[in-house]
């Protein structure tokens, strides 16, 4: 375990776009400085067997269970995190709860930082597309064309910004709702530009294959508790307070897993 001062976090690369996000916003209202080591899910097990200090580990289940079973991590501090972008943004407020509601990480934190996270959420399947698609256009000897959709992003990201902040009013939620927004674009770009080099699939297979996806999906989410689901897409002040909470030094030694 690492000093009281900081907490260290030990995390794969499927979280790493929210916690880029959301950790800074638990440093500046807790006072914690946050350590976070990105890698694949290989090396922090070979690192966590080799005796790695850490706090928290986001890893998927099977590695967390492997080092469970050889007495890594403690029996019992596991979590499940996420199973699905779904899950994620369901249980948007309980996993942030879980993680950083600690100190002066007030409840009005943790409802704005669930806000960031069910608004990435929605884009977390075009991300991990993304990363599939792209590197067929480099085999094919086409790297213009996810530079050239890229760019087109960037410009409708930019607009999209200044319409859910200035138009819509979303605050920092319209800023990574644009985000999934412009992501979903631009995999659905790369995917109808790589139909015309290859056998992509018809739109009765896509059709089908989406509709499964919507109804899993639908089933994940629907197991959430009713309070876990309200969330509220206008960002609110925080209530006044007459005294600040006092810091709290406490960790746990080494809780939660991820799975992307």
């Amino acid at each position: 375990m690492s000093d009281a001062s900081q907490i260290k976090i030990l995390s794969g690369g499927a979280m790493k776009s929210l916690m880029v996000e959301v950790v800074p916003l638990f440093e500046r209202a807790s006072g914690t400085k946050v350590e976070i080591k990105f890698a694949l899910t290989s090396v922090l097990k070979k690192e966590v067997e080799a005796g790695a200090a850490f706090d928290i580990a986001l890893l998927p289940r099977p590695e967390l269970d492997a080092l469970i079973e050889a007495g890594r991590i403690a029996a019992g501090t596991q979590t499940d995190i996420t199973r699905s972008a779904v899950g994620l943004a369901v249980l948007a407020t309980p996993i942030v709860t879980l993680l950083f509601q600690h100190g002066r990480f007030t409840a009005h934190d943790t409802a704005m930082t669930a806000l960031a996270l069910q608004a990435y959420a929605i884009g977390l399947a075009g991300y991990a597309a993304i990363r599939l698609i792209t590197p067929c256009f480099y085999a094919l000897n086409l790297p213009q064309t996810p530079m050239r959709i890229t760019m087109i992003g960037i410009a409708v990201n930019l607009l999209l910004n200044f319409l859910n902040m200035a138009v819509f009013h979303l605050g920092h939620a319209g800023l990574a709702l644009a985000t999934s927004c412009v992501v979903l674009a631009n995999v659905s770009q790369l995917a109808w530009a790589l139909s015309k080099q290859v056998d992509f699939g018809g739109a009765v297979e896509w059709a089908s294959y989406l509709g499964r996806v919507l109804l899993a999906s639908a089933a994940c989410g629907a197991p959430a508790p009713p309070g876990a689901r309200r969330t509220s897409w206008r960002p609110t002040r925080p209530a006044p307070t007459r005294s600040a909470r006092p810091s709290s030094s406490g960790k746990t030694a080494a809780r939660s897993a991820a799975s992307g």
